[in-house]
């Protein structure tokens, strides 16, 4: 029974499903108004941090345990404030985390050319990074970079990060 139970999972997580979590990561930023702002006028904005085993641990995750961890999506959603297209052009988000490079995870170009009233924007995201040095770093924030002018008025948008974590599940079969 016990070899049967055992075949059973490990045929589950060969078909990826035992073994893969999805975890969602998000924090809100608020981007001051400036009224006429001039264009190139938005900084740098750390806005959400990834990293921490104590997060994981929270979410039933080993940090040992992590095989590898995959962005899915990246999104921005204005919850008060100014819609998207009205203040921004482009975006980039780059992640970094002690004794690793800092790396793009997802950008966004032609913002300001989408509909009037955009509040919802998912970032393209680079395919193939990593996450696993950042995901289980102490520390690992994410920085917004935009390009455009700041909004008219104070804007809150929320980051939101999905990834998908691999996570080992041989010490299910012993």
């Amino acid at each position: 029974m016990t070899r049967t139970l055992a075949a059973a999972a490990l045929a589950l997580a060969a078909c990826g499903r035992l073994d893969q979590v999805d975890i969602t990561r998000s924090a809100s930023v608020n981007v001051p108004g400036v009224p006429g702002a001039p264009a190139g006028s938005i900084p740098a904005i750390q806005a959400l941090d990834i990293g921490g085993g104590d997060q994981l641990r929270a979410e039933g995750i080993d940090p040992g345990d992590v095989d590898s961890a995959k962005l899915r999506r990246l999104s921005l959603e204005v919850t008060a404030g100014a819609s998207l297209e009205a203040w921004v052009d482009s975006v980039s988000i780059y992640v970094e985390t002690a004794g690793q490079p800092r790396i793009l995870l997802a950008s966004r170009s032609g913002i300001s050319a989408l509909p009037a009233g955009t509040t919802l924007v998912d970032l393209d995201v680079n395919p193939g990074v990593d996450l696993k040095p950042y995901l289980t770093a102490a520390s690992a924030p994410l920085t917004v970079e935009a390009t455009g002018s700041a909004p008219d008025v104070n804007t809150t948008v929320k980051v939101t990060a999905s990834i998908r974590v691999d996570v080992n599940v041989s010490g299910l079969l012993n």
